[in-house]
Formats: structure tokens, C-alpha cells, sequence
């Protein structure tokens, strides 16, 4: 092989070691096998990759035993945003949940609880945890998936779950960098802007980052907002200042640089993927999050753009390689050989321990006793597409359902689109409304006051962050609304 040649299947090797993409379906695609060859050194998985627990092992196996080094990711928080348990819903309390316990130990352990569960499948790098520090209530997208809005009590919850997870050789990814949580727009589908002062940023956004960077941290996830304070032209994800002279030279961050998802419209780019990976490895991200669904022609189309931008001199090779180094780093440093034992199962907290998170439920266990003949009204707000459409809150029957009043009618409730609310409360019975987030939308809000107004008995039983605004009638906060939560949201009400 010539020199050039030899040049040329380099460069396209590490073009390739620094994307990541999703994968379409259950089946493994032919494909991929070829990339693998190639260059090709980490995918990450998604809710329409999942089946069943065995399917997805089976899943992750069969792409093992093509590249058995390769690093596979998931977007596993262990809450509200779960990838293994997307079709039964998720059998974790969430972040909410566990910063209002305040337990460092009780996350430790749930998110060794996570690592366990992904390390048994052959997965060995979860996007998570969640460090934005959620100081506006009526956040779209972050909300349940934040410890809290006190920046000391989220960082130390993130160093916490940090540990626990990376305890059982699963890769953790902090996020998103650098911070979230004060915005009111879903970089889903749009460039949310976060306009506050340097001082501001120090003393809430960045602390966590910097706790959990100290603490080992092995990659941090940047975000699709733009952050005039520190670069008023593009979005983080695009950004030298924020991840070079921000993230590496103030905080002393030295592991993976991941990209939130370049299918995002929050990372909108005039030339689609292809050059968003350019100037996404130009800011200094490492690794390239591509999103779902990534077939062999965009793959092939970001490769391509890499190689061009670096012939061109766009992109300085030994940025690629920076890039490249750092991404085997953690695959071998997380590597899996498929026959570890994963050792004991770490505990959960149980339902009563996880209930003790909740606000106002004694007043609702109050307002239950006073009006026993109460109906359930679900109410399907919309919710980001970083949940998705997975089973939440107390819906699912149970075997105990036929037994105890209050969980059978849990498992039949009133269904509500805040769409097409009635005029009139849909019965004259006292009325438990459940939803998430349901101070985001106005009709709600003004039905139930409506309803609550002509003399309906409402209790309103909220499973996303709660907002600032007071309903004039009792509310029971849940902070989350995964399955766990449900049940020990029903054995509350029980009780």
C-alpha cells in the first residue's frame, strides 16, 4: 500500500472513530460490520432499539461480537428518561425525586443500581446524569431530570451518581454543558438562548460541571443553547470559547467532549449534519452524536465532510486525532470482555422511602378521607421528546387493583386531551386530575379553575417539576413520573 493510500484509510479511520450513530430498529444492519472495519468505535441506542430486556441483550451482543471494543451508549437517567425500561416505564425514582431525599448514599446506590443494569446488557456508556440546575420552573425540557435548583445540592448529587455509576464500569456523561436548566425553549426543536451574567453562570450553571469534573467524570455533553455571556454567535455545541477555553482550560475538564444530538434543531446547521460534525470537532467536542436513525449514506456524508474540512485545513488534523485518542481512551478504560460477573444487584429505595419526596401528600391523604368517592382524570400534556413515549405515573393496573379502592380507580381513569377540555368538569364527582406539567399550559389551568369554580372538588396531583403559580384547590407533587414513582404514589394514597 502506498504512503498516500495508507494516509487516506488513516484519515478515514479517524473520521469515523469520532461519530456516533443511532441505529434504525431491532435488527442489526448489515452495514455496520463495515464501519466497524473501518473505523467505526461507538453507537448509542435508542427507545426503538428496545424490545425487551432480552431482545436488547441479545441486540448489544450480536454488535459485540463484530467490534467487541466498540462503546455503546444509551440515554439511561434512571428517572423520567429511560431507554431500557421504554416500554414498561422506568423502575427508578429520577433526579427530582432524589435530591428532594437529599440522600447522597440513596443516589449513589441508584445510580450503581443503573450502571449494574447496563453493564449486565454489554452497554458501557449512559448520557447521563442530568447536572443542570433547574432554576426555572417552567423549563420544557429539563424540569424532573434536574436534582434541584440549589447548585451545592445538585453538585454533590452528581458526584454522587457519578460514582455509583462509573462503580460498576459504566462511562458516565454529565450534561448539558454549560447548563440548561434556566431556559424556557426545547433545543428539540429550537435555539433556546440562556442570558445571564458570567457571575451568574460561576455561581449556579457551572458548579456542578466543576464538582463532577473534579470527581472523574468520564465525558461531558454540551448543549444547544447560546450563551451571549460567553459567545454570542453560536450555540455551545459550536462554540471554541465555552468548550476549549471554558470547559478544558477553566474547569479542567480532560475526558470526552460528546455533542448533544447534531439531528437537533437546536443544532441547526445551513449544511445539515455533515457540516455541523466540522464545526463541532472544530469547537472541541470529541465525539459526535449523530441522533436516531443514522443510515450509511449520512454516515458516509459526515465522513466525508471530516476528511474534506481537514485537506482543507477547516479542521486541524491533530484536533481529529486529539479527538480520536480520546474516544479509544474510554472505551478501553470502560471496556467489557462479556464475561464479567456483574456481582451483586445494588439496592433501590423503596416506594416509602421515595414517597417522602413528595409535597402535600398528607393534605391530599386528607382530602382522599373527605371525599372517598372520587374519580381519576389523567390529563396527556405534551412532554419533550427527550422522554418520549414511555408508560408513566399510577396508570398501570396492578394485581392489587380489584382490592383497594384507590388503585382501581387509578387504573381506569377519565381521559383528558388539554386539547378538547370540556366546559363542564367531566363529572360532579370530586375529581383527582394527574398530568405533568400542567401549569405549561394555560386551557388546563383555566378548566380546572373553571370546573373547580362551579363547585367540582379538585385534587390535582402534578408528576413534572411543579410551578410557581398556586392552584386554589390542593396539589400533591410528585417530581417525577416514572413507574416507580406511580407506585409509591398509589401506596401513599393507600395507606
Amino acid at each position: 500500500m502506498s504512503t498516500a493510500a495508507a494516509e487516506d484509510r488513516e484519515l478515514r479511520r479517524l473520521a469515523l472513530s469520532v461519530l456516533m450513530p443511532g441505529l434504525p430498529g431491532t435488527v442489526v444492519p448489515n452495514w455496520l460490520g463495515r464501519y466497524f472495519e473501518q473505523g467505526l468505535a461507538s453507537i448509542c441506542l435508542y427507545g426503538e432499539n428496545v424490545v425487551s430486556p432480552d431482545q436488547l441483550a441479545e441486540f448489544v451482543t450480536e454488535i459485540r461480537n463484530i467490534r467487541p471494543d466498540v462503546v455503546i451508549a444509551i440515554d439511561e437517567e434512571g428517572g423520567d428518561v429511560t431507554r431500557i425500561h421504554y416500554r414498561e416505564g422506568s423502575p427508578y425514582p429520577g433526579n427530582a425525586v432524589l435530591g428532594r431525599l437529599d440522600d447522597e448514599d440513596v443516589t449513589r446506590n441508584t445510580a450503581a443500581h443503573v450502571g449494574w443494569s447496563l453493564r449486565k446488557l454489554g452497554i458501557n456508556l449512559a448520557l447521563a446524569p442530568d447536572v443542570d440546575v433547574n432554576s426555572n420552573s417552567d423549563n420544557p425540557v429539563i424540569g424532573t431530570r434536574s436534582f434541584g435548583a440549589d447548585p451545592d445540592l445538585v453538585a454533590r448529587h452528581a458526584v454522587a451518581w457519578v460514582q455509583g455509576l462509573q462503580s460498576q464500569g459504566v462511562a458516565a456523561c454529565a450534561k448539558h454543558f454549560p447548563g440548561h436548566g434556566d431556559t424556557s425553549v426545547d433545543s428539540h426543536l429550537g435555539l433556546p438562548r440562556l442570558d445571564v451574567s458570567m457571575r451568574t453562570l460561576q455561581s449556579r450553571e457551572l458548579i456542578p460541571f466543576q464538582a463532577v469534573a473534579n470527581g472523574g467524570v468520564a465525558a461531558v455533553m454540551t448543549s444547544h443553547i447560546c450563551v451571549p455571556t460567553l459567545d454570542p454567535s453560536v450555540a455551545a455545541t459550536y462554540s471554541r470559547k465555552i468548550l476549549q477555553e471554558l470547559l478544558r482550560e477553566q474547569i479542567g475538564f480532560e475526558g470526552v467532549v460528546i455533542s448533544d444530538a447534531l439531528d437537533m434543531q437546536g443544532a441547526g446547521d445551513e449544511g445539515g449534519i455533515p457540516a455541523g460534525s466540522v464545526r463541532a470537532l472544530v469547537a472541541g467536542c470529541d465525539l459526535l452524536c449523530l441522533g436516531p436513525h443514522c443510515s450509511p449514506d449520512l454516515l458516509e456524508q459526515c465522513v466525508e465532510s471530516i476528511i474534506g474540512s481537514v485537506e482543507d485545513g477547516r479542521l486541524q488534523r491533530d484536533r481529529l486525532g486529539s479527538a480520536s485518542l480520546r474516544v479509544g481512551k474510554l472505551g478501553h478504560s470502560f471496556a467489557i470482555d462479556g464475561k464479567e460477573n456483574p456481582g451483586p444487584q445494588p439496592p433501590l429505595p423503596p416506594p416509602g422511602v421515595v414517597s417522602t419526596a413528595f409535597a402535600g401528600l398528607e393534605e391530599a391523604r386528607e382530602w382522599l378521607k373527605v371525599h372517598p368517592d372520587f374519580v381519576v382524570a389523567r390529563v396527556e400534556t405534551q412532554v419533550s421528546m427527550a422522554v418520549g413515549h414511555v408508560p408513566w405515573g399510577p396508570f398501570s393496573p396492578t394485581s392489587e387493583a380489584a382490592n383497594d379502592a384507590v388503585r382501581a380507580r387509578f387504573a381506569e381513569p377519565i381521559l383528558l386531551s388539554p386539547a378538547a377540555l370540556p366546559d363542564d368538569a367531566p363529572t360532579k364527582l370530586p375529581l383527582v386530575v394527574v398530568g405533568r406539567l400542567l401549569h405549561r399550559d394555560p386551557e388546563v389551568g383555566e378548566a380546572l379553575r373553571r370546573w373547580s369554580d362551579s363547585g367540582t372538588q379538585i385534587l390535582l396531583v402534578e408528576m413534572g417539576w411543579p410551578g410557581d403559580r398556586n392552584p386554589p384547590f390542593p396539589q400533591l407533587s410528585t417530581y417525577g413520573a416514572s413507574k416507580t414513582v406511580g407506585e409509591a404514589l398509589l401506596d401513599a394514597l393507600s395507606s
